[in-house]
């Protein structure tokens, strides 16, 4: 049995290491490498990992380990920022996603329960997949990065409630407001656990670790915090995924956060990996194109969630781009949909027609996310131009450059840096102008009287404004 796992995960990394070189090669993202590769050597393919269940189990350790570190990097001053968007939009994404997956449903002649199921799949895109791409373009910081991380969070605490529902949508149970009251009540004293060991266990923790000096110490007090709690967090009936990320979040507020984030990191790497190499074995191609008439359905609700994230987010005040982008990167499906698909088919309250059509949707989409997050800044470039200055400058947001400015510096945002080189180029009494997107930051340099346009810096038709 010890001789079989060590084969299966070898096949795995080397399945990894093989569809990552030829992603490379192809000038294509590595992720998707890794999702043929697991094709490949799957039970659908030449079927050489013969125990699926226990490498999906070294996977999720990857799952919970990412969610770890995403959480240590977190910054709750900048999600204060998009909380807003986070809460009301994530909230209002997934509630008009599942309806129209009832709808969807419907209009395909499911029952009705079977259109809510499916809505609730749609409705939750990937953490994984997205993390993933924007860490790898280093864009988790960037504002739209911000927005879908917000969005993002809000999902996964959302399927704490879906995997309560499912189970009981067949007989539509009495009990299904006392199992969801029973599953926030579990996630608030997740979080309360999450906030007395912040204060009270996590420091002087850390602080003998780090007295010590000895580094394999502090790898397993970082190993053992971020399990432990996604440990009790799948103890109580909630995603291990989100009990990881809040220790996180707890020890982003530590003085030692950066190197416990540098222990787990190639452990995290490895393991991550491995999550989407046993994503890619889970797929089997004759199903994809099994019963286009569903699936098609389902990728049609796929594109109009993307539409519903982008027409919220700008509801928000956002930027196009802002919009543009997390349309594009929430529009997946995600790893809980697999979750919830099975956890459906095996309480009957779907049929296996649409769990295949689910399936393979999800796959599709997963595998098309990196592609579709690197052409996105192009298109909107494109659409942009081609829409005229409204879009591309933010509806004329901002003051004019006044005629009378030459010679001038153009500062393409002002955040942390740019309002330092703003600081430093008044001093010098340098003129200069600035390109900023974010529409509390425009507002308060128009009133200050600062040349500014409110737009993407990227865009040729805000440059030639900017002079």
């Amino acid at each position: 049995m010890e001789s079989t796992l060590f084969m299966d995960f070898t096949i795995a990394l080397l399945a990894a290491l093989a569809g990552g070189m030829i992603a490379d090669r192809l000038r294509q993202p590595p992720v998707i490498g890794y999702i043929l590769g697991g094709i490949t050597v799957g039970p659908f393919g030449l079927n050489l990992v013969r125990h699926l269940d226990t490498v999906s189990e070294f996977a999720e350790i990857g799952v919970i380990l990412l969610m770890f570190t995403v959480g240590i990097e977190f910054s709750l001053s900048r999600l204060q920022k998009v909380g807003l968007v986070a809460v009301a939009g994530g909230g209002l994404q997934v509630l008009l996603t599942t309806l129209a997956g009832f709808a969807v449903g419907r209009w395909l002649g499911l029952p009705a329960v079977q259109g809510v199921v499916l809505g609730f799949a749609v409705a939750i895109s990937s953490t994984m997949i997205v993390l993933k791409v924007l860490g790898d373009r280093g864009e988790l910081n960037t504002r739209h990065g911000q927005v879908m991380l917000g969005i993002l969070v809000v999902q996964d605490v959302a399927v704490v409630v879906m995997v309560a529902l499912v189970p009981h949508l067949a007989g539509f149970a009495g009990g299904m407001g006392h199992d969801i009251v029973l599953s926030l009540l579990r996630s608030a004293a997740l979080v309360a656990v999450a906030i007395f060991a912040a204060h009270r266990l996590v420091p002087p923790l850390m602080r003998r670790a780090a007295a010590g000096g000895n580094n394999d110490i502090f790898l397993l007090v970082a190993l053992g915090l971020g399990l432990g709690l996604a440990a009790e967090a799948r103890a109580v009936g909630l995603s291990p995924a989100l009990g990881a990320f809040l220790v996180g979040v707890v020890i982003s507020e530590s003085e030692y956060s950066h190197e416990m984030l540098g222990k787990v990191m190639a452990l995290r790497d490895t393991l991550v990996v491995v999550f989407f190499v046993s994503i890619g074995m889970l797929v089997d191609p004759s199903l994809l194109l099994a019963e286009p008439a569903r699936l098609l359905a389902v990728l049609g609700l796929v594109a109009a969630k993307a539409l519903l994230v982008m027409a919220i987010v700008r509801a928000f005040a956002y930027h196009p781009r802002v919009a543009f982008m997390s349309g594009v990167g929430l529009a997946q499906m995600g790893e809980f949909t697999f979750v919830l698909a099975g956890t459906a088919l095996g309480a009957g309250v779907i049929t296996a027609g649409l769990y295949n059509a689910i399936l393979a949707a999800s796959i599709l989409t997963i595998v098309l996310t990196p592609l579709l997050l690197r052409a996105a800044p192009e298109w909107y470039a494109r659409l942009a131009g081609s829409a005229g200055p409204s879009l591309a400058v933010g509806e004329g947001e901002g003051e004019e450059v006044p005629p009378q400015v030459s010679d001038h510096v153009i500062l393409c945002g002002f955040g942390r840096v740019g309002s330092y080189i703003g600081s430093a180029l008044q001093v010098l009494g340098v003129p200069f102008v600035v390109i900023e997107y974010d529409y509390a930051v425009n507002r308060r340099l128009a009133a200050a009287g600062v040349p500014c346009i409110y737009g993407d810096a990227g865009n040729e038709t805000v440059l030639a404004q900017a002079r």
